[in-house]
């Protein structure tokens, strides 16, 4: 063991290290009017150079994942990157949908050149309304009806022929052609003639029964009938046949004349768009005008067939156009630079297109491929889309789709409806093959959750683009950062910030960011602030912005978010909630809490306590074993037992039956920010030496007893302030912070002022030990060469209280009884004359070593 030596003190951090202000004569300019604002993102170097590479490299799976905090300028940042890399002539395209004529539900896609798409939607209309105005005009032509007719008269007089002859053949037995009508259809059949009449076959039977016809003339009239009834039949089907072969002759005049029509206009267009997907989309639409010819044929009413047994009909479709329109789904006919699209709100419809549907009289869903509508997804193809990664997550399955659309560089027009399976669409539209980079913006945490559950992600986001909260205080930064503001300034029309009011600005940014040597990047906190600075210098009717400006718009802020501080100050005030802030008590010591709500938080102090008795159950976390301490606090009260361990439990083992509580807290508690006030807090229940209840304590410790740095240490610290400062300052009052706090120290101008005038103080210490004396009145001690803490001692006295402990929990009595077990032994070694001189006489008290026992039970 190495020789006994006394730790060191706290030490009294100086005035001048409590705050870093801002020099005025550190700025070029008297005003903020004669700042050139920056146009550039400041102090995101890392951040930029990422974004630039992967929104250059072509590679698959190179799309960004932007993280960082808010008010960073992350959207900003990404928007001048990418626009800065777009090429001056992008590959642009237009996307089309059309009629697919052999699968009706298939949709076919046409994609051509940017410009093109609705160049060849306008040609097709305009053929269509061309056919529509002409086809019915060439029907009604001289040259055409001549040829027409010739063809149905051929036609006619082949069946005049056919039925004149059966015509004559049966007058000559009394019997005539005729039509029997049957509901509401009529159809050809043979006719007797009675008393110059021509009656149906069927009338014949009540024809006998009045009394009109015999029945022997019946039954002849009937055999007649019977023996032409099979020649009428093959009659009737070679007049079927012929009628047949004319419609057949006739549809096939008009296909020619209405090819002669369109063919020079349809190859036209073919030149005009040299794409396989369009030769194949005219030859189906010029095949369907020719096998739909009555579509264009105005029907007239009274019109009847020219044959006496018209030809069946063809039943129209409820919309006969339909098929010959064109959908452009994706118009970059007026797109002159390369697409870079934010999307704010990336449901799934708007990010990947929907197909619309109409509801029919009959109450059914419809749709057709005229009703397919892009996303922004694919009105990004080319170029850039930016979407925020919260929303894209909280959408119904807009995650799952995008990396599905990435990975196979597809994109398939489904609405969310048939993602959910509420309803199947009747139509699959063709896929789109997409070249697009999608920008993911969000925080780290939910990239590294991403990162780490789910596998796609890592191949479809290889580049990760942080942005930083911080960059480095210097000369070369504090102008950057003004001329951030000063184009909020210019931008908003804003007041000029004088010297001092630019000062106060840049030492807001310190704050934020903080640490002294470091100046925050979070523009648009300090962009907020100059606002409202330029809201109260307005109302003063000042000519600039000044520091006291600035000043009031941070007290107005922090007023507008402190009502659960000073609900909290006023409990204490009230003493409903305990905090002693004078005096000495054993087993107490007051913590620091910070209280985060997000957009404001402050720092209160907390009374911890810590009891102590004789077991060897070690020290129970209260807060653990009520479910109200998160892993790090439990972690950090682990630290806490190991670093007893190490200065006790090396000569004998370390039992002791503790507990240490948060007192009054319900809420739950995080961090090891409290571990040194826990071990000051157990050091003096062991001992029974008190703690001063005028300094609060706050920092995190290791095993090896090393002070470290905590977060909110500002906040920790004013928050005591203000409790000492209601209750009236002492000159002794004070906290303890980890020597590695000091550079973050940023405490407000109150605070500074009262410590310079020394009625308030912080210490700040590199080990636990040097905080001891500072607490408890007494050194903190040392091992010695045997192992024995410095006498007098903090530490010799908890190591007595152990050694106290062990000896009761081994059966050996209290320590005074071991004490004086040990004096007997002694007397017992020495000679007997002695000895027996010893036991007639009565022994003198040791007031020293009786005075040490009683102090280590």
């Amino acid at each position: 063991m190495a020789k006994a030596r006394l730790s060191k003190k706290a030490r009294k951090v100086p005035v001048n290290k409590l705050r870093w202000d801002c020099d005025p004569s550190v700025f070029q300019h008297d005003s903020s009017a004669d700042v050139k604002p920056s146009t550039e993102m400041v102090g995101q170097d890392r951040a930029l150079k990422a974004i630039t590479m992967g929104g250059t490299i072509p590679g698959p799976g190179f799309n960004i994942f932007v993280t960082g905090y808010s008010g960073t300028g992350k959207q900003t940042a990404v928007r001048l990157v990418l626009e800065s890399l777009m090429p001056e002539k992008p590959d642009l395209r237009d996307r089309l949908y059309v009629f697919n004529f052999n699968e009706p539900d298939l949709p076919r896609l046409i994609t051509l050149s940017a410009g093109k798409g609705a160049q060849f939607k306008t040609d097709i209309d305009e053929l269509v309304a061309y056919m529509k105005q002409n086809v019915q005009r060439l029907f009604e032509e001289e040259a055409f009806r001549r040829q027409r007719d010739v063809i149905v008269q051929k036609y006619s007089q082949m069946e005049k022929e056919l039925v004149g002859e059966f015509d004559k053949k049966i007058s000559e037995r009394g019997f005539t052609l005729g039509q029997i009508q049957t509901g509401m259809f009529s159809r050809p059949d043979i006719l007797p003639v009675i008393e110059d009449k021509p009656v149906p076959i069927e009338n014949l039977e009540g024809m006998v029964e009045e009394g009109e016809l015999t029945l022997a003339k019946m039954k002849e009239i009937r055999e007649t009938y019977d023996s032409f009834k099979g020649e009428f039949s093959d009659i009737l089907r070679q007049s079927r046949e012929l009628g047949r072969a004319a419609g057949k002759e006739l549809e096939e005049f008009e296909r020619q004349a209405i090819r002669s029509l369109v063919d020079e206009t349809i190859e036209e267009i073919r030149k005009r768009y040299p794409v396989d997907a369009v030769s194949a989309y005219l030859d189906e639409f010029l095949a369907y005008i020719l096998d739909n010819v009555v579509i264009f044929k105005e029907e007239k009413e009274g019109s009847k067939s020219p044959l006496p047994f018209p030809m069946p009909s063809r039943q129209s479709q409820e919309d006969p156009f339909l098929p010959l329109q064109v959908n452009l789904v994706l118009d970059n006919s007026h797109t002159e630079s390369c697409p870079l699209i934010t999307e704010s709100h990336p449901t799934y419809n708007n990010l990947f297109g929907v197909i619309e549907k109409t509801v029919t009289g009959g109450g059914y869903l419809k749709t057709d491929f005229t009703k397919i509508r892009a996303g922004s997804l694919l009105r990004a193809d080319g170029g850039y889309i930016v979407l925020n990664a919260l929303d894209v997550l909280m959408e119904t399955g807009v995650w799952p789709t995008l990396k599905r659309t990435l990975k196979n560089n597809t994109l398939e027009i489904q609405g969310l409806d048939a993602y959910l399976l509420l309803s199947a669409s009747a139509i699959k539209p063709a896929p789109i093959d997409i070249k697009v980079k999608v920008v993911l913006i969000g925080d780290p945490y939910m990239y590294h959750l991403l990162n780490e559950y789910d596998d796609d992600f890592r191949k479809i986001f290889k580049v990760r683009a942080d942005f930083d909260t911080e960059m480095k205080l210097s000369r070369t930064n504090i102008s950057r950062f003004m001329e951030v503001i000063a184009r909020a300034c210019e931008s908003e029309e804003f007041l000029p910030c004088d010297r001092s009011g630019m000062a106060r600005l840049v030492e807001f940014g310190v704050r934020r960011a903080g640490r002294k040597g470091r100046l925050t990047t979070q523009f648009s906190a300090a962009a907020d602030i100059a606002r409202e600075a330029n809201y109260w210098g307005r109302a003063e009717k000042a000519e600039k912005i000044t520091a006291a400006h600035v000043e009031k718009a941070i007290d107005e802020y922090k007023d507008r978010h402190r009502l659960p501080e000073e609900k909290l100050q006023q409990m204490i005030d009230d003493n409903v909630l305990l905090i002693d802030t004078d005096g000495e008590t054993v087993g107490q010591v007051n913590g620091l809490s910070v209280y985060d709500f997000g957009v404001y938080a402050f720092g209160r102090p907390t009374r911890i306590t810590a009891s102590v008795s004789v077991g060897r159950a070690g020290v129970t976390n209260i807060e653990r074993e009520a479910k109200l301490s998160g892993k790090i606090y439990d972690k950090g009260m682990l630290i806490l037992t190991g670093y007893l361990r190490k200065l006790f439990g090396q000569r004998r083992s370390v039992s002791l039956t503790a507990s240490i509580a948060f007192e009054q807290s319900y809420s739950g508690v995080e961090g090891d920010s409290a571990s040194m006030a826990e071990l000051y807090a157990l050091l003096s229940a062991i001992s029974e030496i008190p703690v001063r209840q005028d300094i609060a304590v706050t920092g995190s410790m290791n095993q090896q007893g090393e002070a470290q740095a905590i977060g909110g240490v500002n906040e920790k610290i004013e928050g005591f302030f203000d409790v000492c400062m209601s209750r009236g300052l002492t000159g002794k009052q004070g906290v303890i912070i980890p020597e590695a706090n000091v550079e973050d120290l940023m405490l407000r101008r109150d605070v500074v002022e009262a410590c310079r005038k020394r009625k308030f103080n912080v210490w700040s210490i590199s080990r636990v030990e040097e905080g001891v004396p500072l607490l408890m009145g007494k050194p903190a001690g040392a091992p010695g060469a045997k192992g024995k803490y410095t006498r007098n001692s903090v530490y010799a006295v908890v190591d007595a209280r152990f050694k106290a402990i062990e000896d009761i929990l081994d059966g050996n009595g209290s320590g005074e009884e071991k004490e004086s077990e040990k004096k007997s032994k002694k007397g017992k070694s020495k000679k007997g004359g002695r000895k027996k001189d010893r036991r007639k006489k009565k022994p003198k008290k040791k007031p020293g070593k009786k005075k040490k026992a009683r102090k280590g039970s």
